[in-house]
């Protein structure tokens, strides 16, 4: 069987046709949601951190920690972020996933971690015009096992910082200082 070489006016022809034929086709749909300026608001999450935890004193003693957060994206609609750290001596790992649900018209946040068989779930707001993002937990037990709601308000003073400041809020209205989490981005 005898091969052809094709001229080189003839395979830019080919190509040419080719290429013309694939710019008709329809552009495929765009898959899933697009991200609205509430998803964008998510970028400022994404980064490798380390960060600094106080945690008051819960009957066991006052104590600060040092671990590290690296948070990336997942699509345009939500942040991951994986937290290492070690607790007295124990190694500590923890898992959040946080998004904006339209439906809901409220961010959401959901927690895994290792020392606990429990999801910790929250909801919140941006406030705009203070510049935080203010998230409510599910009531749950805090470290001295009385049911509340842990209040986290979440703001970045600059493009590589964020502040988290908790606060437990229980069902009779007292409130209690919680863990306080000071975040710089690695370099």
């Amino acid at each position: 069987m005898k091969l052809r070489t094709l001229s080189a006016a003839t395979a830019a022809a080919v190509l040419t046709t080719t290429l013309g034929v694939a710019a008709l086709r329809p552009a495929a749909p765009q898959m899933g949601m697009p991200a609205t300026e509430q998803h964008e608001l998510l970028k400022r999450f994404v980064g490798d951190w380390k960060f600094t935890l106080q945690m008051p004193d819960t009957g066991m003693g006052a104590m600060v920690l040092e671990g590290t957060e690296t948070t990336t994206m997942m699509g345009e609609l939500w942040v991951r972020g994986e937290v290492d750290c070690d607790v007295m001596g124990t190694p500590f790992r923890g898992l959040g996933v946080t998004g904006y649900d339209s439906e809901k018209q409220k961010y959401v946040s959901y927690w895994f971690d290792v020392f606990t068989d429990r999801c910790s779930v929250a909801e919140g707001e941006w406030h705009a015009d203070e510049e935080h993002l203010v998230m409510d937990s599910e009531p749950k037990p805090d470290m001295q096992g009385r049911t509340g709601v842990e209040r986290s308000i979440i703001t970045f003073p600059d493009e590589s910082s964020m502040h988290v400041d908790t606060t437990w809020i229980y069902g009779d209205g007292a409130e209690q200082p919680g863990m306080t989490f000071r975040y710089t981005r690695r370099p």
